[in-house]
């Protein structure tokens, strides 16, 4: 009996042995399994990232390729034209003719990069809608009616950025008028009604100035800071 005991308790830890290297076994298993899922999971996120900053990256290039001044403001479009410009004056003084034409040459798409984003004016838009009408006539008295159809499309187009656009004199006017309701408010002692005035006399300000730097009649207190 004391044998046979002894044998079933062998045969009983043998059996808890295997068990505790089977659990082991399969609890590495599982851990290598999960890690190499996590890494999986990572290494596709890496990956999937790299891919997506090379696409942007490519995109960038292939843009600045196209259009190497299309991240350039109009003021800095102006300011690098004026460098260009500087550049071709002393290259034309030493007598460095090569380098002149290709300066000269670089200077041709850079205008045109300026005059797309120059920002729009009264002026401006009065000196567009003049061109489209001189086109009008000249295709009338070619008789080329067909051209006329989309001309006058576009000078209608032109005409109603007009209202989005007043005069200088406009813009004056409606400052005095501002300033003239403030006026009026107060000696109403109408305190809420000057207090709007106010608001409505700062905003006409603004705009006045914002269009006297844009048609170059007053200069960018920017530039003052940087200069």
């Amino acid at each position: 009996n004391l044998l046979t005991v002894w044998v079933r308790f062998r045969l009983h830890m043998l059996r808890k042995k295997r068990e505790r290297e089977a659990a082991n076994v399969i609890a590495a298993t599982y851990r290598m399994i999960k890690a190499r899922y996590c890494y999986s999971r990572l290494l596709f996120a890496v990956v999937k990232i790299q891919s997506s900053q090379r696409r942007k990256a490519a995109v960038k290039t292939v843009n600045k390729i196209r259009d190497p001044y299309g991240d350039m403001t109009f003021k800095e479009l102006e300011q690098l034209y004026a460098d260009e410009h500087d550049r071709l004056d002393k290259a034309v003084e030493n007598k460095q003719f090569q380098i002149a034409a290709e300066i000269e040459s670089n200077m041709v798409p850079l205008k045109e990069a300026i005059e797309s984003k120059r920002p729009m004016t009264r002026t401006l838009l009065e000196s567009m809608i003049a061109e489209v009408e001189k086109d009008i006539d000249d295709a009338l008295a070619r008789k080329a009616y067909t051209e006329c159809a989309p001309l006058q499309q576009k000078l209608e187009e032109l005409i109603q950025k007009r209202s989005g656009l007043p005069t200088i004199s406009e813009l004056e006017a409606a400052v005095k008028k501002a300033e003239q309701d403030i006026a009026d408010a107060a000696s109403r002692r109408d305190f809420a009604g000057a207090a709007m005035g106010q608001t409505a006399l700062d905003d006409a300000k603004q705009r006045l100035e914002e269009a006297m730097i844009a048609e170059g009649l007053i200069a960018d207190d920017d530039e003052h800071d940087k200069e």
